[in-house]
């Protein structure tokens, strides 16, 4: 049964489509090439099947997998479906990581009739193995009579789930997405017939799930980028082909420094992933233009109309408008300019969140993912936060990048510390916690800068941080007074470079005693 789609998710899950590969099936009762024919023969009980309170055996009968019926519609999708056998998988760690390649993975519960193993311990090691970033839903799909048990045991046995809700089919670990349906003929409950799939029907059901992981405006701009990086490898590649390694070499013979030729090249790898993944996104209709805009007003606001705070309700015509333009360039837009800071209050239907919101988008725009788990290094665009005290300074580094390594000796660093924000000043979005953010002022004044010393690392040289689990996972840099600095994050480089340029621009300003009329008229 086609799953009841708006507009907006329709347009998701193209998206999605034109994203998702491949997909495998793990299942003990393949049916290779008999007919669709449902067979209800049960296998002799073993010591090791589960029975009911009562003794009775409690497996459920034979349902074959109809393998085709999955492939053809997986097919149909663009995908690739592979079929494995558990008893023919190897040993459970080679197994997991063969899983873990594929986009969409297909167990069924009772992995071994013979043996009454299930899918729980493949399930564990899969998402222990794998990437805790790595995109992928797990479909549990089982003959089982009763999916609420499967997920309890998951929920129990899982670390870090977040179930959407109890009577859902649903739990998300991370990046990873679980859910159950129940294969055709199982018997169950009235309750649970709206999760009992023919296998025909299982491959779009199953992608509409991970469409539904990944929709939304930004997702949407997210997958066409990283869509379009997938299908473009050999274009990077043929930009930077073997030909070229002795050149490669001539460049790294020839620095300083030549650890950081490698660097260099992913530098130029990134400007040209960029320039893919902007004529992806730039393309019509493009992932987030304003025909997806529009699907995603119609999807979530029935009345045509949207509340900005106290104003008086404006039409979705209106608000589109304001978009295409701008608010600054309309005539008469639908609330005043100044009042933009209620926007993403209207946007979110009247969120009590919608300043977070606000906050998280301007912090992930001024800092860097830093994606190294063990190692943080001073330099500049690093944000500290002193832990000497309790309401202890944040302080910004602008140490040139150049000049925070190849350290033989203590090295002094600049910092310009961070405070509440201020009118006309240059600002940051901080992350303070897990979902905090804080908005602070840039001191610009060198009367308020500061040095601090620091010893490097004897093999590294440069300054780094010690990771400690108290507090979780906190990076510490220790001055050489022995002060202790909590590592908060790194900003973008052109962000850094910025606020370079104004300090640059500040200190090298000439002054000037010239006729005050003179000043004045100007």
């Amino acid at each position: 049964m086609p799953v009841p789609m708006n507009d907006f998710q329709k347009h998701c899950l193209e998206i999605t489509k034109r994203f998702l590969l491949t997909a495998i099936v793990v299942d003990d009762e393949l049916n290779l090439s008999e007919p669709s024919a449902a067979r209800d023969d049960l296998t002799t009980p073993n010591s090791n099947a589960e029975t009911s309170e009562d003794g009775s055996d409690n497996q459920p009968p034979l349902r074959p997998l109809r393998v085709d019926e999955i492939t053809s519609s997986f097919s149909r999708s663009g995908m690739v479906c592979g079929v494995v056998s558990p008893e023919t998988g190897g040993n459970d760690s080679t197994f997991a990581k063969t899983l873990n390649r594929a986009d969409i993975i297909i167990l069924d519960w009772r992995l071994s009739r013979k043996n009454g193993y299930t899918a729980l311990p493949l399930l564990q090691k899969i998402l222990s193995e794998g990437s805790q970033y790595q995109l992928r839903l797990i479909a549990i799909y089982t003959g089982e009579p009763d999916p609420k048990r499967i997920l309890d045991e998951i929920r129990r046995s899982v670390p870090k789930v977040n179930a959407s809700g109890q009577d859902s089919n649903v739990i998300d670990v991370g990046a990873c997405r679980i859910v159950v349906y129940l294969k055709d003929r199982t018997k169950t409950t009235t309750q649970n017939m709206h999760l009992t799939l023919g296998e025909e029907n299982l491959p779009d059901r199953l992608i509409h799930d991970f469409a539904d992981k990944v929709g939304g405006l930004l997702p949407s701009i997210v997958m066409t980028a990283l869509t379009a990086v997938r299908k473009n490898v050999y274009r990077v590649l043929e930009r930077f082909g073997a030909e070229l390694d002795p050149a490669f070499l001539t460049h790294q013979t020839c620095l300083p420094q030549p650890q950081e030729a490698q660097q260099h090249i992913v530098e130029q790898i990134a400007s040209e992933l960029h320039g893919i993944m902007d004529d992806a996104v730039t393309t019509d209709p493009s992932p987030a233009g304003m025909k997806a805009i529009r699907h995603w007003f119609s999807g979530r606001f029935e009345n045509d109309e949207i509340s900005f705070g106290s104003n008086p309700s404006s039409k979705i015509e209106e608000v589109t408008k304001m978009l295409e333009q701008g608010i600054e360039n309309m005539e008469n837009p639908p609330l005043s300019r100044k009042n933009f800071n209620i926007l993403s209050h209207g946007f979110s239907g009247g969120a009590e969140n919608s300043r977070e919101l606000d906050l998280r988008l301007a912090s992930m725009m001024c800092f860097r993912q830093v994606l190294d788990p063990q190692q943080r290094n001073l330099t500049m665009g690093a944000v500290i936060h002193s832990l000497e005290e309790e309401n202890g300074k944040f302080l910004l580094c602008v140490t040139p990048k150049c000049d925070s390594v190849r350290l033989m000796e203590k090295t002094s660093f600049l910092f310009l510390p961070l405070s509440d924000p201020k009118q006309n000043t240059k600002q940051i979005v901080v992350p303070v916690g897990e979902n905090k953010y804080r908005r602070m002022s840039i001191a610009m004044n060198p009367s308020n800068w500061c040095m601090i010393d620091f010893e490097p690392d004897s093999k590294k040289k440069c300054v780094l941080a010690s990771l400690l689990d108290q507090p979780r996972d906190a990076f510490i840099f220790t001055d050489e007074g022995n002060q202790k600095y909590r590592w908060i994050g790194e900003l973008k480089p052109e962000l850094s470079q910025s606020i370079a340029q104004k300090i640059a621009e500040r200190m090298s300003r000439v002054p000037l005693n010239q006729s005050e009329w003179l000043r004045r008229s100007k």
